[in-house]
C-alpha cells in the first residue's frame, strides 16, 4: 500500500520533484542563516531573549546556509538544463 502511494505521488509530481528539492534546500539555507544571525544577536545583546551562540557556531551556521542556497541554485540550473534538453 505504501509503495502504491509513493508511486502515485511520484507520477503526479513528475517534473516538479527537482524544483521541490531545490526549494527545500533554499529554505533550509535561509533558516540556517537566520539562526546564525539570531545567535549573533543573542550573543551581543543577551537581554533580548535570543539563544546566545558562540561566534564560531553562528558563523558556521551562516556559512552552511549560504552553501545550501548555492547548492539549491546549482540544482535549479541542472533542472533547467534538463528542461532545455527536452525541447
Amino acid at each position: 500500500m505504501n509503495d502504491f502511494i509513493l508511486k502515485l505521488l511520484a507520477k503526479y509530481l513528475n517534473g516538479y520533484k527537482t524544483y521541490i528539492g531545490t526549494a527545500g534546500k533554499a529554505l533550509a539555507g535561509c533558516v540556517s542563516i537566520i539562526t546564525g544571525v539570531l545567535g549573533l544577536i543573542g550573543n551581543m545583546y543577551p537581554d533580548m531573549g535570543f539563544e546566545a551562540l558562540t561566534t564560531e557556531a553562528a558563523v558556521g551556521l551562516i556559512g552552511a546556509g549560504f552553501y545550501a542556497i548555492s547548492s539549491a541554485f546549482q540544482g535549479l540550473g541542472v533542472a533547467h538544463k534538463i528542461e532545455k534538453a527536452k525541447i
